[in-house]
Parts: C-alpha cells; sequence; structure tokens
C-alpha cells in the first residue's frame, strides 16, 4: 500500500513490499519511478524488508507550488529524512539508480549512522550534463526562448518519447525492444511516464550540470558496491570508476554488456553480483538476515 511522507512542503511515497528485520531502500533515478524496480524487486524480499521510495518530485511524489529550484544540499537532505522515518531507528541498505544512485551515496556520506551498506547503480557523480541530455538541459536554460513550451509536449508525446530515451540508455536497443518481458514492462512504465512533470525534470537537470558528489564520497565509510555498464551513454562509465576509486570501502562491478539500465538490460548478471555482495558482507552488518 503506498503511503505518503511530508517533509519541508515535499510529499514522497513509498511501497512496503516485505516484512524483515533488515531494510532495503530503493531509489529510482531521473525521470523515473517506483516501478522501475518492478523486475527485480521480489528476488530482494527474502532478505527482509523491501521498500521502494520516490526520488524527490518524482510521481506519485510531490513538491511545494513555489518549486523552481533545487541544491543537491536539499535533495539529500529530504531523501535523508524520508529515509530515517522509514528506517523506524534501524540501520538501512540503500541502493539507488542513476539520480538516485547519487542520492544514496549523499546520504550515507552525511548520515553514516542509520546507513548499513550502499548499492549505486550507473551513478550520476558531476556535471557538466553531456550526451543527448545536454540539449534538453540548454532548453531549460532558455525558458524566455519559449523552449520549454516545446519541450514540454515532446516529453509527454504518447510512448514515443520514452522509447527514445531508452534506445539512448541501452547499448543493443533492437535486441532490448524485441524482448517480450520488456514490452510488457515498458507498456506499464509509460503509464507512469505520462505523469512526469517536465519542469521538474528540467530543474533536475540544472542542478545535476553543476553537481560535484566528488568531494562529499570521500566521507564515504559504509561498504559500498558500484555498478557500471561499459556502454553506458547517459552517464559515463568513468564516473562510476571514479566514484569507486573515491570511496574507501568500495567494490567495483563493471556490466559489459550494458548501457545505462542494467537490471533491464542484464538483469541475472546484475542480480547476481548484487545478492552476491549483500551476503559476502553480511557479517559485517549489524541487522542479519
Amino acid at each position: 500500500m503506498l503511503q505518503e511522507l511530508q517533509i519541508n512542503g515535499h510529499v514522497l511515497t513509498y511501497n512496503e513490499h516485505s516484512k524483515g528485520d533488515a531494510t532495503f531502500i530503493f531509489i529510482n533515478g531521473w525521470s523515473s519511478f517506483q516501478y522501475f524496480w518492478h523486475p527485480i524487486i521480489d528476488f530482494f524480499k527474502p532478505l527482509g524488508r523491501v521498500v521502494t521510495l520516490d526520488l524527490l518530485g518524482h510521481a506519485p511524489a510531490r513538491v511545494p507550488e513555489n518549486f523552481n529550484h533545487l541544491e543537491v544540499a536539499e535533495l539529500i537532505e529530504i531523501q535523508a529524512s524520508a529515509i530515517q522515518k522509514i528506517a523506524n531507528g534501524k540501520k538501512v541498505h540503500l541502493i539507488g539508480h542513476s539520480a538516485g544512485g547519487f542520492v544514496v551515496v549523499g546520504v550515507a556520506a552525511k548520515y553514516p549512522q542509520f546507513v548499513e551498506s550502499v548499492v549505486t547503480i550507473c551513478p550520476a557523480v558531476h556535471g557538466p550534463v553531456r550526451g543527448f541530455l545536454y540539449p534538453v538541459k540548454m532548453g531549460y536554460e532558455l525558458l524566455q526562448t519559449g523552449l520549454m513550451s516545446f519541450i514540454q509536449k515532446a516529453v509527454m508525446m504518447p510512448f514515443f518519447s520514452m522509447e527514445l530515451f531508452f534506445s539512448f540508455a541501452v547499448k543493443d536497443k533492437s535486441e532490448f525492444f524485441e524482448r517480450v518481458e520488456i514490452q510488457y514492462f515498458l507498456k506499464k512504465y509509460h503509464q507512469f511516464f505520462q505523469l512526469l512533470d517536465p519542469r521538474i525534470m528540467g530543474i533536475y537537470l540544472l542542478m545535476f550540470d553543476k553537481a560535484d558528489l566528488r568531494p562529499l564520497a570521500r566521507n564515504v565509510q559504509v561498504p559500498t558496491l558500484v555498478l557500471v555498464g561499459k556502454e553506458d551513454r547517459v552517464v559515463p562509465a568513468e564516473q562510476g570508476i571514479e566514484l569507486a576509486n573515491i570511496i574507501p570501502n568500495s567494490e567495483l562491478a563493471i556490466l559489459e554488456n550494458s548501457g545505462h539500465v542494467p537490471t533491464l538490460e542484464e538483469r541475472e548478471e546484475t542480480l547476481g553480483i548484487i545478492l552476491d555482495w549483500l551476503r559476502e558482507k553480511k557479517n559485517q552488518f549489524v541487522y542479519q538476515y
């Protein structure tokens, strides 16, 4: 059942998928939703309490009416507050993808007292925004030209714009879109995609264009697994590799045949890496599973 948290005028929602002593909180990335985790979430249920949590401003999360700017510190603080409320006084395992991967590292750096471990998948690490997102970011910088209106309409086009994003995000788009389970996933995913507020997505791009997680990441002391897709065209694999070199107690895994969404492109391989890593580290964790 969807539950709400109100934090500094923001409303974040979360779903609890299973019960247990250990808590695993999953945070989706930019222009994504809790449903992103659907293909893999069942595999984590035997480990304990599994929770999916919105990334700030990503539906069904809601922002204040006057929301028009976002700073990295604010994003991390609000997500940390939500995590702390969900944690109920226990340490948690954080798993994030892309912008969510950025967040979980930031939370672990600032609040090690309630973080047990971190898994960050294809994490955004620092600006500037490059690649196919660069012209989108530029559009939001030039609001006065009316380009914003065009972007809004383009983003909300039925199915096409979502397919376009995934075609850039994956390594092999032909193989990806031919898979029956992916076709089913995208049909359901599009229902959420239509709820996106393009204005908020633009605010994120402007923030990430100037963001730099590296100074904060040096403070992370908890066990951390960094997964990257070797062929990632959204966030270059080099960023995740650099992050793994910065975080003292971290391990790096490179998915050779993945782009930005290894949980969909190489699901079994990605699951194997994460679950094996968690089992290997379990003796270091306070809350056993």
